[in-house]
């Protein structure tokens, strides 16, 4: 896959393991935050901000898929509840060095427009604190801390959290109440999912066969008004025509909708969504564009040595390609 999407099973797993294994349990004070630097936004001490703020604090990395994915949700959350105290905190713990979650909050601007922290993959002391006690071993993940600064709630920020928030704005503090707010919100959040992934998976078995196109092309429009605003379903489902060995009946016109949406909703400045983009112009013919959209993939990777050479090696061949058109 050209982004990291973590399964369903996964995510539930993640957002599920609440058995502590050190001392801290929900409904406990809240570990002070600790970062190496803050590269958005005022540092923030969750004891100065007893009795005012509710806290979101995230764990988060640039490379992470679902991570980016999270983005527009916590700012939207920040915008929506700044007036009722809410404060979003996004926690880097597992980026290389700090320049490369410099570069990208600085390519985020606007779009990720709530507090972020760095903190070194060596030392994490922040995500140990929150994260070990749960045994949470994946990322995104989110905790809430309240206005008494007790932490109330711990799970998936895309799984259930935007119904828990909205209770802890108004006064909720009860963890049980909480976790059964989340857990009934992220049943309905797996019951989308779970409807999508299963007309995904009979479509890819569709096109397994050869000589589909005609049914592909229906049920490929179907799926693209299923999808909506998914992001990670528009990227798998771009992703599976162009990449998949088993696939008979490619439908080149549908791998560029997908992928031109899902453009669209990271608003053009995820690279590893402009890179499938890209493969996706080329592969219909569209060799100019694909060429074009490249170069920003490699512009916006500045810095980033590993990620650029395979920039430059999909850069070069369609390159190559236009020289010869």
């Amino acid at each position: 896959m050209v982004r990291a999407i973590l399964s369903l099973s996964a995510l539930i797993l993640v957002s599920s393991l609440c058995a502590p294994a050190w001392a801290l349990e929900l409904g406990d004070d809240a570990p002070p935050i600790a970062a190496d630097k803050w590269l958005k936004g005022d540092p923030v001490d969750l004891a100065a901000g007893k009795g005012k703020h509710v806290y979101i604090l995230e764990f988060w990395a640039t490379w992470c898929g679902p991570c980016r994915e999270s983005i527009p949700d916590l700012t939207r959350l920040q915008r929506q509840h700044k007036d009722k105290g809410l404060v979003v905190i996004g926690m880097t713990s597992g980026d290389e060095n700090v320049e490369v979650a410099e570069r990208f909050v600085k390519r985020m601007g606007d779009r990720m427009a709530y507090t972020v922290a760095y903190e070194s993959k060596k030392t994490r002391p922040t995500a140990d604190a929150y994260m070990k006690p749960f045994k949470v071993v994946g990322i995104p993940h989110a905790f809430i801390i309240d206005r008494q600064g007790k932490l109330v709630w711990q799970g998936h920020p895309m799984l259930g959290m935007d119904a828990v928030i909205e209770r802890v704005l108004e006064g909720e503090s009860d963890t049980k109440k909480l976790q059964e707010v989340g857990k009934t919100a992220m049943a309905a959040k797996v019951k989308v999912f779970e409807e999508r992934q299963e007309a995904l998976d009979a479509y890819f078995e569709l096109v397994g066969e050869a000589d589909r196109l005609e049914d592909s092309k229906k049920a490929g429009e179907k799926l693209l008004r299923l999808f909506g605003d998914d992001l990670g379903m528009h990227v798998q489902l771009a992703d599976g025509i162009l990449n998949n060995d088993d696939v008979k009946t490619q439908d080149v016109e549908l791998a560029l909708a997908a992928a031109t949406r899902a453009n669209e909703l990271s608003e053009g400045i995820d690279t590893s969504v402009l890179t499938l983009y890209a493969l996706a112009q080329f592969t219909s013919g569209q060799v100019d564009k694909a060429v074009e959209t490249q170069k920003k993939v490699v512009e916006l990777l500045e810095g980033e040595k590993e990620l650029l050479r395979a920039a430059h090696k999909a850069l070069a061949r369609y390159e190559a390609a236009r020289k010869k058109s």
